[in-house]
């Protein structure tokens, strides 16, 4: 949305010129152009921001991993239980 706010003064001027006028063609793409780099410089900070390194995440994985087994082997084993049980 934020994008055609931008792009909006370019579409009314692209009504009101011709569309084979090169210059204008030109000067639009340029404008584009520029909206898009600008928000691929924001979309890199916010990535850089928010990225998280596999060093930072392999911890993480491995309590995680540990802890699912723990509970998966403590369900099959309760099941074990019950069908021996039986």
């Amino acid at each position: 949305m934020d994008t055609l706010i931008h792009l909006w003064p370019l579409f009314v001027m692209a009504v009101a010129q011709p569309k084979d006028d090169a210059e204008f063609t030109m000067a639009v793409l340029d404008a584009s152009l520029s909206n898009l780099e600008a928000e691929v410089r924001e979309i890199k900070v916010i990535i850089k921001d928010s990225y998280v390194t596999r060093m930072d995440f392999d911890p993480v994985k491995s309590v995680v991993y540990g802890l699912t087994g723990v509970v998966l082997i403590g369900a099959i084993a309760a099941l074990v239980v019950l069908v021996l049980r039986i």
